[in-house]
């Protein structure tokens, strides 16, 4: 059993993205260590009464507020990353005191999960530095980036902006010096890390638990696309290939909200398809996953996500799942769906559309393989059983 420092600016037990990574990975590697964690105060009252109601959970906590930029947050300005980076700043000095207790192992760094951003392990000198898992280093070609209309293309070039900005800052040197292996959570992160000298295991950033997913749906003759209604989704992607298809009681329920879905609703008439598709909104998190469930396919045609709990909640449930062949989603779902190479672009829509129309037709078999995938790597324990190979390898413990 090791002693790990574990560090997760996003750990909410019961959310929906990172928030909900690092509270699982906290939470179930401490049923196998002694795991110190160091978060923020904002999920403080569930992660108490969790701690209370596990005994086997080895978990001390930690809370440290950021103090700095509430007024910026309250005009709900775009400075997320800015609180980020300041939290990591202001938090690495309690590592390095942490450190020298004597009390640790090695330093795991969980969330957020990106390969462009700091670490507070940065201030650490000798214990090994475990970073992951770590992505959002995916580049959709520029031809792609173009579908989006000009807001989508904004977004996207102050994006592409942010590593080189950080790598201005001293401490993400130092968070690359300090790290002895990283767990990228796509092959394109994966690469985009080769360059430096720590190594690597690749493995999915967000799992299930098997327990918890439904065991009885509604069946519909209908795909489904689930998340925020952005332009960077793909969701216009998946409208234009299933105005292809030649069904006519097929359905596309695109569960969600967001900035984009006028746009979607507006195309959704031009492409004459209005009638066929349902834009249900924000739905419960129990019933997006029953839609998921009882839905042929998921259609997931995001150009950058790093994981994708979407697509992990279908597989698990033995749904088939249609991507871009880029980044986490492509990742996670293998054998379990049909990743589309985004380029050449000129074609895609046509290659979505057909790969759409091979998976209904022999669903029976892509459900078979979903389910597989999920079982064989998808399910949480079996994501920790990475990390916990990671933690012997580095510190002789079992």
């Amino acid at each position: 059993m090791a002693d790990v420092l574990m560090i997760a600016y996003s750990c909410e037990p019961g959310s929906s993205s990172e928030g909900l990574v690092g509270w699982e990975l906290a939470s179930r590697i401490a049923r196998r260590h002694r795991v110190t964690l160091l978060t923020r105060p904002k999920a403080r009252n569930d992660i108490e009464r969790l701690r209370g109601e596990d005994p086997d959970m080895n978990l001390e906590v930690e809370y440290h507020e950021l103090g700095i930029l509430p007024s910026l947050k309250q005009l709900r300005l775009p400075v997320s990353n800015l609180r980020y980076l300041v939290w990591n700043h202001r938090l690495a000095s309690r590592v390095e005191k942490l450190e020298k207790t004597g009390r640790f192992d090695l330093v795991h760094h969980t969330t957020w999960v990106r390969y462009w951003m700091p670490s507070a392990a940065a201030g650490t000198r000798n214990l090994p530095f475990v970073w992951g898992p770590v992505g959002a280093a995916e580049r959709p070609p520029l031809d792609l980036i173009r579908t989006m209309g000009w807001q989508g293309m904004g977004f996207e070039a102050l994006r592409l902006a942010g590593p080189h900005i950080a790598r201005l800052d001293p401490m993400m040197r130092q968070t690359l010096d300090r790290v002895s292996i990283a767990v990228p959570s796509s092959d394109e992160t994966a690469r985009a890390l080769s360059r430096y000298r720590f190594d690597q295991v690749v493995a999915p950033s967000v799992g299930f638990e098997p327990d918890r997913m439904p065991t009885e749906m509604q069946s519909r003759n209908e795909i489904v696309s689930v998340g925020r209604l952005l332009d960077w989704k793909g969701f216009h992607l998946g409208l234009r290939a299933f105005a292809q298809m030649t069904d006519p009681d097929l359905r596309y329920a695109i569960v969600g909200d967001g900035p984009a879905r006028n746009r979607l609703m507006r195309l959704a008439r031009e492409l004459g398809i209005g009638h066929r598709v349902e834009f249900t909104g924000r739905l419960a998190s129990n019933e997006t996953i029953r839609r998921i469930g009882g839905s042929r396919l998921l259609v997931h045609p995001s150009f950058h996500d790093s994981g994708g709990f979407v697509v992990v909640e279908a597989l698990a449930q033995g749904v088939p799942v249609l991507t871009l062949d880029t980044g986490g989603p492509a990742f996670l779902a293998q054998s379990g769906g049909i990743a589309v190479s985004p380029t050449p672009t000129a074609s895609l829509i046509d290659r979505m559309s057909d790969a759409m129309a091979a998976i209904l037709a022999g669903r029976s078999r892509w459900s078979t393989a979903a389910l597989r995938r999920a079982e064989e790597a998808l399910a949480w324990e079996r994501i920790v059983d990475v990390y916990d190979g990671i933690y012997h390898n580095i510190t002789g413990r079992a």
